[in-house]
């Protein structure tokens, strides 16, 4: 093989990791977008399928003559359990909050030490050079 053929393994491999990265990186806000999307049309299905079946009820109750009044216990009730269910929402996307931002400083973290963990095998390479005289 001639010396014009010849290519080095090392640029390839990082070249072929670019690649890889920018394609994923271009594609990670479109796959997010989608994510979002879907959650929004989950949540227009739900108000809709939970309102329908309570007006569906509602009008059920009205034609076999029953009464539709609350109680002031039923209402209290009521707005208990919405504040638990509000209150556990908010506490879990708090708790997720939370464990994307710790996630966030773990990875900036790996991504400090492993510049300085190269940084000192590097180092410790040329160390090794020195001792056997091999040049770089």
């Amino acid at each position: 093989m001639s010396k014009e053929n010849k290519k080095n393994i090392y640029q390839s491999m990082s070249a072929g990791f670019d690649q890889i990265h920018d394609n994923v990186e271009q594609s990670t806000p479109e796959f997010i977008q989608s994510l979002s999307n879907l959650q929004q049309e989950y949540f227009t299905a739900w108000k809709n399928i939970v309102s329908t079946n309570f007006s569906m009820q509602e009008e059920y109750a009205k034609k076999i003559g029953s009464s539709s009044e609350s109680t002031d216990m039923a209402e209290q009730t009521i707005q208990k359990i919405t504040n638990e269910i509000v209150n556990n929402f908010k506490l879990q996307n708090n708790i997720i909050k939370i464990w994307l931002d710790t996630s966030k400083q773990n990875i900036h973290a790996i991504n400090e030490n492993s510049t300085s963990f190269s940084d000192v095998n590097k180092k410790f390479i040329e160390s090794l050079s020195n001792m056997w005289n091999v040049p770089e």
